[in-house]
């Protein structure tokens, strides 16, 4: 699960790997900012989630083991 708060809504939220392919691609759908994405299929390594919003924009690293 990942949390961003409500002005994110909508929002695309991308997740690429170390090398910068990109692995997801979507929209923020839940209204309280609140999305399950499943990395169950994902090869263990490092990945970077990025969201942008209007005004903002936030990136977070995802370790998969």
């Amino acid at each position: 699960n990942i949390s961003f708060g409500e002005s994110f809504v909508g929002s695309p939220v991308t997740i690429t790997n170390s090398i910068g392919e990109v692995i997801y691609n979507d929209r923020l759908t839940n209204e309280n900012g609140h999305q399950q994405i499943d990395l169950r299929k994902a090869k263990p390594g490092i990945y970077f989630l990025r969201i942008q919003g209007k005004n903002i924009s936030e990136q977070r690293k995802i370790v998969v083991e």
